[in-house]
């Protein structure tokens, strides 16, 4: 019995995520089937599930589906949040089930249904986005400081250049330190509760209910164009702060209006661990979707870097339907070949790279030789890293700080801005150790449309592209390469940045998403509805 309701409750929730994605989530169908699944989840929850009701409740979605009448017009005014069914959708269900509500009608081609008593399953069908309030317990931040002041540290060879090696025994020191007395914990979670975070619950198949903790700009302008923000390693939600202040002068300075969605990732930040094995590329491309399409944003736009590029490339990939552009500041891609773009070929072929193109070649070669280790390390073996981020701070700082001051152009990184990115970590939902396993998933876990990640530095045709190149980025490549990715309609050539575009770049990041969507931009008006202003 639990194998079949579950297979069930699988089945239903892809019905009804095609039946937003056909009616739209301001449409009245959009409504009666909410409503629908509201009334009739909480029937099966009080019948204990019952397998034939829930067979019956699958059939009827889908009968619904065909016979909703997507013609007929209904005035705006009549539309409420609840309580209204159109006559297609009762006709379906209420005929069906001599146990339905009593119901009078409401307006023209209406049908007032009184809403069930609440319980348990009927909210988990629509986890509503919560308030959220970083927190982090006092005894959390006792153990810290206990940790940090019995901390033991290595030696170090006497070296005229330090980082060859890795983090400087000197730098990490004066960090773990300062963490330790003087790093203000309390006033750094302050002003990151001064920006509007939520939690709820994303439903991913295979996986259930996944907690994700988000942050949600909206905007009172109803055009403005929904934007999912994709962090990546070792980033959070923590980037996009910076856009969000230019983001919104550009807004009052006549450029396009966006609402902004930044989560953390599952396994990042205050978001939740997940607890089995396959929880890869494929996962996390849902997660973002759903929680896009919980929030009302059936159409949207996307920009990420690192992970945030991979993600949002599968996500172009699974629904293209829904992501309309991206815009990516980390460029995976490869040489156009013969075989596939002759055209590109030709001209890679005939066309020599300009100076700044060899140097981020030779930018690249440096990673491949000297800086991908940890990738290494995070891909193959999580676990065994895990015991010594899990138990110790200073490694945690270590680890992460060398990517701070490597992958960045010499951006000017304060103590407060390293100690607070790093405790993000330290104090996740999920624990200081679950962060490094997206390196594993991602590679060891194939699904039949995503078969490996390279698929991300593949051509998808469907999603317009912009991208931002940065001479500091850890891989680095000639321009014509990103037009191997899909059609290219912006780029920027900037000769200052690095892999944490957001943060160390946020005017290149904001002025690319401006003169993407604003007026007389590549993708004005490409969302449908959401013109930005």
């Amino acid at each position: 019995m639990p194998g079949q309701v579950d297979d069930l409750l699988l089945s239903l929730q892809s019905s009804l995520r095609n039946a937003l994605s056909t009616f739209g989530p301001e449409s009245i169908q959009y409504r009666s089937i909410k409503l629908m699944v509201d009334e009739h989840m909480a029937k099966l929850a009080l019948e204990s599930l019952s397998i034939d009701r829930l067979s019956w409740f699958k059939d009827a979605v889908q009968s619904l589906m065909n016979s909703c009448d997507k013609k007929s017009a209904v005035e705006e005014s009549l539309v409420e949040e609840q309580g209204h069914m159109c006559y297609a959708c009762a006709n379906v269900l209420h005929p069906k089930t001599p146990d339905s509500p009593k119901g009078t009608l409401k307006g023209s081609g209406l049908i007032h249904v009184h809403p069930p008593k609440p319980t348990v399953l009927a909210a988990q069908m629509h986890f509503k986005p919560e308030p959220y309030t970083i927190s982090v317990p006092q005894s959390a931040l006792d153990k810290l400081v206990r940790k940090l002041s019995d901390a033991d540290y290595p030696d170090e060879l006497d070296a005229p250049n330090q980082w060859l090696y890795g983090s400087p025994l000197t730098d990490v020191k004066h960090l773990a330190e300062y963490w330790e007395k003087g790093f203000d914990w309390r006033k750094a979670e302050a002003k990151l509760n001064e920006l509007p975070n939520y939690c709820k619950k994303v439903q991913v198949e295979g996986f259930g209910d996944v907690g994700i903790h988000f942050l949600h700009i909206k905007n009172s302008n109803p055009a403005a164009i929904p934007l999912l923000f994709c962090h990546g390693w070792p980033g959070s939600f923590m980037e996009v702060t910076k856009l969000l202040p230019l983001l919104k002068d550009g807004e009052r300075n006549g450029k396009s209006a966006f609402q902004i969605v930044a989560p953390s990732l599952p396994n990042f930040g205050f978001s939740q661990r997940i607890t089995k094995p396959g929880f890869a590329l494929s996962q996390y491309a849902e997660t973002c979707h759903r929680l896009m399409q919980d929030l009302g944003y059936e159409k949207y736009i996307t920009q990420g870097g690192d992970w945030g590029f991979y993600i949002t490339r599968i996500m172009g990939v699974l629904y293209p339907s829904h992501v309309f552009a991206s815009h990516i500041n980390m460029i995976r891609a490869k040489p156009p070949t013969f075989a596939t773009q002759p055209v590109l070929a030709l001209q890679h072929v005939v066309t020599p790279y300009t100076e700044s193109e060899s140097k981020g070649l030779e930018r690249s070669d440096w990673f491949v030789e000297e800086g991908q280790a940890y990738r290494l390390l995070q891909a193959t073996r999580p676990q065994t890293l895990s015991y010594a981020f899990a138990d110790s701070p200073v490694a945690l700082l270590a680890w992460i700080y060398e990517k701070l001051i490597d992958w960045t152009d010499k951006y000017p990184w304060t103590d407060d801005e390293i100690l607070t990115w790093v405790s993000i970590y330290w104090f996740s939902t999920a624990g200081p150790n679950a962060h490094v396993r997206i390196y594993y998933e991602a590679g060891h876990n194939p699904t039949e449309k995503v078969q490996n990640r390279d698929r991300a530095s593949e051509w998808i045709g469907q999603v317009k592209l912009g991208v931002a190149h940065f001479p500091r980025e850890i891989t680095v490549v000639p321009r014509i390469w990103a037009k191997t990715l899909g059609p290219l309609v912006y780029e920027s050539d900037n000769d200052q940045g690095g892999h944490f575009a957001a943060w160390e770049r946020p005017d290149v990041i904001a002025a690319d998403l401006q003169n993407m969507f604003s007026k007389g931009g590549s993708c004005y008006n490409l969302v449908p509805g959401r013109t930005g202003y």
